[in-house]
């Protein structure tokens, strides 16, 4: 299972097996200059670093001679490729439903890179708030995860789920006229986030091949392995499944932590100082994560936002949220 710094699961680096083959490479050479273990890959829930991961990005993009790798991997992506998580999300009742999974079980696949979904008006937004910036890492990984979704919004939508703007959070590559190819000129580039936009309306669509028994059945798979995740993943994952438990406006205390994990405060200070954070740290981002999901929800009002949070007024709620994000709550509201 993972160490303090991994971050990327194994399943990630598997779907780069078929792209490498099917361009004529092997998979032991592939695996031998991305420098992976055979072994490892093969194992059924092992993570890497992230930058072990941009090092299999680099060297699939360089086997396969393919700059627009990525937004071939999406075109070809099908569900079982991501392991459970995939067809859970193809067995979601409604495509909002779906969304929402895939916020809450993207952690099997990477951890710090959860999607969220966004309610403005008539528009929806899938947003992938990670992805910017530059480096082969976010393009690669924002290029396959927009181009998958446009076959995922068929399957609850149908042939007409095109999206009416996809954005990316960094300059046009070369290899434009392939978004262009893919996207039919919805592109844009050099914007604030990667998402896609879309009409409120088709999160009510919902999955006429649904099956409710396979549903079950995968849900509790995927809850055994997050389950998994966090009793022999990092400190900071096992703090987070704690937070998320207690919900948006329960308060929680370093010592009571320390007791739940079984360890010495000064223990736990030191081991989350190892992965980089600090307890403060978890706690604030996970209550503006909550916070965030409240106010996106439709008719959401602040004051409500601000008492279910544990605040004793708006005010106070107003003025550490906007501490913690730059932006007010209204302005989080009404941004695209």
């Amino acid at each position: 299972m993972a160490e303090p710094n991994a971050q990327i699961s194994i399943v990630m680096v598997r779907a780069f097996l078929g792209p490498v083959e099917r361009a004529g490479v092997s998979r032991a050479r592939f695996l031998r200059e991305a420098g992976l273990d055979p072994r490892t890959v093969d194992e059924g829930e092992a993570w890497i670093t992230l930058d072990a991961y941009t090092r299999v990005i680099e060297v699939a993009r360089a086997l396969c001679g393919d700059p627009a790798l990525g937004l071939h991997m999406g075109e070809q992506a099908r569900a079982v490729m991501l392991d459970a998580i995939g067809p859970l999300l193809e067995h979601q009742r409604t495509l909002r439903e779906a969304f929402q999974a895939m916020g809450s079980y993207s952690r099997l696949l990477s951890v710090g890179h959860e999607p969220e979904l966004h309610e403005h008006g008539d528009t929806a937004l899938l947003r992938f708030p990670s992805l910017r910036g530059d480096g082969p890492f976010v393009q690669v990984t924002a290029e396959w995860a927009t181009a998958a979704m446009m076959s995922f919004l068929k399957l609850f939508v149908g042939e007409r789920a095109r999206p009416s703007r996809v954005t990316f959070a960094y300059p046009a590559p070369a290899h434009a006229a392939e978004y262009r190819r893919i996207f039919g000129g919805a592109e844009r580039f050099d914007r604030r986030f990667t998402q896609l936009e879309m009409p409120r309306a088709w999160l009510d669509e919902a999955q006429p091949y649904r099956n409710a028994e396979v549903y079950d059945s995968l849900k509790a798979q995927a809850d055994r392995a997050l389950g998994r995740i966090e009793r022999a993943g990092t400190v900071r994952a096992r703090i987070d499944g704690l937070l998320a438990k207690r919900g948006a406006g329960a308060a929680i205390t370093l010592g009571e932590v320390a007791r739940e994990l079984d360890m010495s405060e000064r223990s736990l200070h030191r081991r989350l100082r190892a992965e980089g954070t600090s307890f403060r740290a978890l706690v604030i981002e996970h209550r503006t994560h909550e916070a965030k999901r409240l106010l996106q929800a439709p008719n959401a009002s602040i004051q409500e936002t601000a008492f279910a949070l544990g605040f004793t007024t708006p005010a106070a709620f107003h003025r550490a949220f906007k501490r913690w994000t730059g932006l007010t709550p209204k302005e989080f509201q009404d941004s695209p």
